[in-house]
């Protein structure tokens, strides 16, 4: 039991610590493709942290299909 205990852990650490630099490549894509800047390894960090701390629960309309306008394309695919 404790052997499948520690492989979890060490697995999850991997996991996390490649999501970690996911997110870093992909909020540096974002930045200059969306912005047009190019943000530097301070600022992006700032970014994760900032992003990380926000707290609370969703609102249950947030996941809802918005109404579109009758001009509008019909397909959501």
């Amino acid at each position: 039991m404790r052997t499948q205990t520690i492989r979890l852990q060490a697995y999850t650490r991997r996991i996390t610590a490649r999501a970690a630099t996911y997110v870093d490549t992909f909020m540096a894509v974002m930045a200059r493709v969306q912005l047009g800047v190019i943000l530097s390894d301070a600022d992006t960090r700032e970014i994760i942290a900032f992003l990380e701390s926000l707290t609370g629960e969703l609102p249950a309309s947030f996941a809802t299909v918005p109404v579109l306008p009758s001009g509008a394309p019909v397909s959501l695919k």
